[in-house]
């Protein structure tokens, strides 16, 4: 199949999850997300559990963004999806353009930012149907963002070279990318442990296993780690996309480091966000669950207990030595 091809096909795969998920009332606007029981173990489910794993990726780019370019220049969202993360840069003054493959994505994008009221500090906001070929004619950019989008590029090398063309002198990119191949079987198994902990009490969307020898153990972490590892249930044929996970972190920061300074790389979460939209049971019990996960979930990385299923970085455009 040929590069177009492979486009045209990962698009209609976005068009046709974004269509779903609008016709069952999701809003892609992080100041006005409500709890929607389409999302069965997404973390979109609830508006808290979006905070805790998208609105902490927000704060983390944005307070990437003003540590590096600190006048609220010109920002590109690259393979932007539905525009909250555009969004939310522009109603920090930024001057943000979104591009993206799929047209669906983008048309709700566009219809979102027709119903922001919040225009104070708003910088401004537009959004293109294109690939990588269409950047040039969009000019320069202080800053990047790729949240998701290098890990489904099939030539990372050439995506990085045509983004590295468009980035101003000391420009940067701030990234959140997966590393699924640093998860591994230990790492399953706390988390496969944690699920079976709330299925136990009721507080799971799925019954709980039996878990009564060693192989009843090991295929309990066979199969998280196949979850995460492939970001799909077992029992579910597809990926989000067809060219999903085509990368991971290794492959992306090597290429990142031939043509930029790699100034910050830190892990992002490791399970909140294939556990927290699969809470069940007691509302308030939910949201005292989602912090606490949340908060172990940070303190098992930090602390090296487990892995991280994602990273953040941010690459500098090497003009000169910083």
């Amino acid at each position: 199949m040929l590069m177009n091809e492979l486009l045209n096909v990962e698009a209609l795969a976005f068009d046709k999850r974004i269509s779903e998920r609008i016709s069952n009332g999701f809003i892609p606007d992080l100041q006005k997300l409500k709890f929607n029981s389409y999302f069965y173990k997404s973390f979109w489910r609830d508006p808290l559990y979006a905070d805790c794993f998208v609105g902490e990726m927000f704060r983390n780019f944005l307070k990437n963004f003003k540590k590096y370019i600190p006048n609220q220049g010109r920002i590109l969202d690259m393979g932007c999806g539905s525009g909250y993360f555009s969004l939310e840069l522009a109603r920090n003054g930024y001057n943000v353009v979104g591009i993206d493959i799929s047209n669906e994505c983008i048309e709700s994008a566009k219809h979102t930012l027709k119903l922001n009221k919040d225009t104070q500090n708003f910088g401004s906001l537009n959004y293109y149907v294109g690939s990588e070929e269409k950047l040039e004619s969009l000019g320069k950019f202080d800053g990047i963002l790729s949240s998701g989008f290098l890990h489904h590029c099939l030539n990372v090398e050439k995506t990085l070279e045509m983004l590295y063309e468009q980035i101003q002198p000391e420009g940067i990119i701030v990234m959140h990318e997966p590393q699924h191949n640093y998860f591994n079987e230990k790492d399953a198994l706390v988390v496969g442990s944690i699920r079976e902990l709330l299925a136990r009490g009721n507080l799971w969307l799925e019954s709980p296993k039996p878990l009564n020898t060693d192989v009843d153990f090991k295929k309990l972490s066979n199969e998280v780690k196949l979850e995460f590892t492939f970001e799909r249930d077992v029992k579910e044929e597809d990926g989000q996309s067809p060219n999903d996970l085509s990368c991971d972190r290794d492959q992306i920061l090597n290429e990142v480091k031939k043509k930029m300074f790699l100034v910050e790389d830190y892990p992002s979460a490791s399970f909140i966000y294939r556990i927290l939209g699969g809470l069940r049971g007691n509302k308030k019990v939910n949201k005292s669950l989602a912090l606490f996960l949340t908060n172990l979930d940070k303190y098992y990385v930090d602390n090296k207990i487990i892995n991280a299923n994602y990273f953040y970085a941010v690459a500098k455009k090497k003009n000169k030595e910083i």
